[in-house]
């Protein structure tokens, strides 16, 4: 499947403060990140709306908690599905290089929960 376009949003000084490297002396003045209570209590969505080329509409929609967490869990596993499973060569995007839904059906013993389904539109 080909992608025509993709949009996103983010927060508005983002894309700028991201758009260059960060110095080291800047890594190391970074605080710490937030400690284990906060973690547990943190949640995130991600919502993907895709519309085809026919005008159909589906939503995708990823929930959990803890992104600090998640994100270790989600590089270890994806690292190890690399090693194991190998990937044809070049820069993939991580549904190319392993089977989605596999992928986000291990992140549920994490609490991590996904849906695909029709948009409203």
């Amino acid at each position: 499947m080909l992608v025509g376009r993709v949009e996103s949003f983010a927060e508005a000084g983002l894309g700028a403060a991201l758009s260059v490297p960060l110095p080291p002396e800047a890594i190391d003045a970074l605080p710490e990140g937030p400690d284990e209570e906060r973690r547990r209590g943190q949640r995130f969505s991600y919502l993907v709306d895709a519309v085809g080329a026919d005008g159909c509409r589906v939503r995708g929609v990823v929930r959990g908690s803890d992104t600090y967490g998640s994100t270790a869990i989600i590089a270890v596993e994806a690292a190890c599905r690399l090693v194991a499973d190998g990937a044809r060569p070049g820069v993939l995007a991580p549904a190319q290089a392993y089977d989605a839904r596999d992928f986000l059906d291990f992140l549920a013993r994490y609490g991590i929960r996904w849906w695909i389904g029709e948009a409203d539109g």
